[in-house]
């Protein structure tokens, strides 16, 4: 009986090369990327009272870091000029 666990290696492949592209592009853009340890509680409550996240976006680990790069790119826009 096959794993059904796990995609086929085909779809593995290609799913890592989505990410590779996905990746030397970032770096094109001169972007990288930053581990930070944040206290999770209160970066949620800060993105939702600020209005970038509504509390369902805020259960999705993926939406909460887009709206964190969001707040740092501003800030670095507003401190550059």
């Amino acid at each position: 009986m096959p794993d059904r666990s796990r995609p086929p290696p085909r779809q593995r492949r290609e799913a890592a090369r989505q990410r590779q592209r996905r990746s030397r592009g970032h770096r094109r853009a001169g972007e990288v990327p930053y581990r930070l340890w944040l206290p999770q509680w209160e970066i949620i409550e800060g993105l939702i009272r600020s209005g970038r996240l509504t509390e369902a976006e805020a259960l999705q680990p993926h939406l909460v870091e887009q709206a964190l790069a969001a707040v740092v790119k501003d800030w670095t826009q507003r401190w550059r000029t």
